[in-house]
């Protein structure tokens, strides 16, 4: 009997870990944007724009914000975020499979709900959990059991959407196309005429063994099987 050559590629195993707490990071830019978005009939929406990104080996690009459905008292959560940066609608993963959202684990745990996961899709649209309550509010619903450290900040690492700086000659910048980041409020004016508050949006460097400690995972990678 003929013996089979093969070989098995190289893959890694992920296992959930606790997220961590806090994130090191370098501001990409000192701008920073806050705005307010007013609610559609269907859904409205406001873009910021950023220069293009000088790499960094060894590191990935973070987006940075503060977002709430501005209520009159704290209360309540849903997938109404929505968030697209440079024509790519962010979802639960990146392209490289790693999770979108940083510091706060895979999951919410509420009270009232059990798990919720912080990303949905509804009509083919990616949303991202929302949560109710005033601009002026600190602590989140207390019926929200995880994460509670990060109260109405996201990390999300967006790497893979990133428009990134043409580096020429003696390191010169010599072009790139700007970073256009646009977030929908997706909360339909018949339900609740109140607005998405979003506040400090800004574009980090954190170092890539810091991402995954933040993605709550643990990528185990398998050598390739010798041939036999």
């Amino acid at each position: 009997m003929k013996k089979i050559l093969m070989a098995l590629a190289a893959f890694a195993v992920v296992t959930a870990l606790p997220a961590a707490k806090t994130l090191p990071k370098t501001p990409v830019f000192k701008e920073k944007f806050s705005f307010n978005v007013a609610p559609g009939v269907v859904e409205n929406s406001h873009k910021v724009t950023f220069p293009s990104v000088v790499p960094r080996k060894g590191y990935n690009i973070v987006l940075y914000f503060d977002c709430r459905i501005a209520t009159k008292t704290v209360g309540g959560w849903n997938h109404y975020t929505g968030i697209d940066v440079n024509g790519t609608p962010l979802g639960k993963f990146t392209a490289e499979g790693t999770p979108r959202v940083l510091l706060r684990g895979s999951l919410m745990e509420t009270t009232i709900e059990g798990e919720k996961d912080w990303w949905n899709i509804v009509g083919g649209k990616s949303n991202l959990m929302s949560f109710f309550s005033p601009e002026s509010a600190t602590e989140l619903d207390s019926r929200i059991l995880t994460s509670r450290d990060q109260k109405y900040v996201f990390h999300l690492d967006v790497t893979d959407c990133i428009n990134y700086s043409v580096i020429g000659a003696d390191d010169r910048i010599e072009g790139g196309d700007p970073n256009e980041i646009i977030f929908y409020d997706r909360l339909s004016s018949k339900i609740a005429n109140v607005p998405m508050a979003v506040k400090d949006v800004q574009l980090f460097y954190v170092k890539k063994a810091d991402i995954l400690k933040a993605s709550a995972i643990k990528l185990t990678e398998f050598k390739p099987v010798a041939k036999v």
